[in-house]
């Protein structure tokens, strides 16, 4: 007799359970109550719109073709991504709500003015992406990204059976950008808190904005001050949600030390024991400084490990030399730090391996 294959042709074509998570729940676990707030009420609500386009349905949507796929011929350039993704627009009082999803992720995002004219801020970026091809190349076919998951080492998933999802969170209040304020500067000193590691290649100039950053109370990548209830409210709804979804780990990729801590204190673990050691000794580094007499609040920490990677070395003064730990992710290199929570009890017995680095 024959044996007719049966199989779950939807999973197997990547349309993933976290593209099935419902707007309502979106904008109930993850847009905090503050966030809210600067939105105000929705007014209006439009029809999801499906696409394959890169032009946006307003001036500041954002989407990429990372595999430079030219598609119809190529007759429209990179302008057509691989894969539709839907965009479901939310007019508030203040603003626009906006999900965007496709077969394995989704994305919402708030924005503060005047959207219609591209003069709004984006104020709120939530997303939830399936982590099943990563460390191929399909993985960057998602038009969502804002970073490449091909890499086969440092974007490898987790595991090659249990099912795992990468949350990310930007949060921040509008108005409050360093290039917009009476004590920020111009717009190069901006991108410097928001990616400091970029700024490497020129030391004088990333000396300068260190100093200027140190006294300025932003932690690195805070070139907005944060939403004060994001990061209280959020992880949460996040796990909430991933474990609805029937996912075994939750996982995200800290870009500095302070995120690093904050996900660390709610149960998260560095996947690769290498980068639990260099937590460990920048921890040690720095209660080494508390007992000097030189406590460091948690932002000043964060620029510590950010200035652990400038050369040459005699650059970085005493007592912040610290000879030995560099903070591994730059959001330039392949290397991530990944960092995973589990969510089921599969999820809790499974022993990660490390890479062979």
């Amino acid at each position: 007799m024959v044996r007719f294959i049966r199989a779950d042709y939807v999973d197997l074509f990547g349309v993933t359970p976290i593209c099935r998570v419902q707007d309502a729940d979106i904008w109930r676990y993850l847009v905090s109550p503050r966030t809210k707030q600067i939105l105000g009420a929705i007014l209006q609500v439009k029809n999801p719109i499906v696409s394959d386009s890169r032009d946006g349905l307003f001036p500041q949507q954002e989407l990429s073709n990372l595999n430079d796929h030219r598609m119809h011929g190529g007759k429209h350039g990179d302008k057509i991504v691989r894969f539709p993704f839907s965009t479901n627009m939310y007019e508030c009082e203040n603003g626009l709500f906006v999900v965007m999803r496709d077969g394995v992720k989704f994305e919402a995002l708030g924005y503060s003015g005047d959207w219609k004219n591209g003069k709004a801020e984006l104020c709120m970026k939530v997303a939830l992406r399936d982590r099943r091809f990563d460390g191929t190349p399909r993985a960057n076919d998602c038009a969502l990204l804002d970073f490449p998951y091909s890499d086969p080492k440092w974007c490898r998933p987790l595991s090659p059976k249990l099912k795992s999802v990468e949350l990310s969170i930007y949060g921040f209040v509008p108005g409050t950008r360093l290039r917009e304020t009476k004590f920020g500067g111009d717009a190069d000193y901006d991108e410097f808190v928001r990616q400091p590691f970029a700024f490497l290649k020129d030391p004088q100039k990333f000396l300068g904005y260190f100093k200027q950053a140190w006294h300025s109370g932003r932690a690195p990548g805070q070139n907005a001050l944060p939403t004060d209830d994001v990061a209280h409210f959020v992880l949460p709804g996040f796990e909430l949600l991933a474990k609805r979804a029937g996912y075994d780990f939750i996982e995200l990729c800290p870009s500095h030390y302070h995120v690093a801590r904050w996900v660390m204190k709610a149960g998260y673990t560095p996947t690769e024991p290498r980068h639990i050691q260099v937590m460990k000794d920048f921890e040690s580094h720095f209660t080494a400084l508390a007992n000097s007499g030189q406590k460091l609040r948690r932002a000043h920490e964060s620029w510590v490990c950010v200035l652990q990677s400038l050369k040459p070395k005699n650059l970085i003064q005493a007592p912040f030399d610290f000879n030995g730990p560099i903070w591994p992710q730059d959001n330039i290199a392949a290397e991530n730090l990944w960092m995973y929570k589990a969510l089921s009890r599969r999820g809790a017995a499974y022993k990660v391996p490390a890479l062979d680095v």
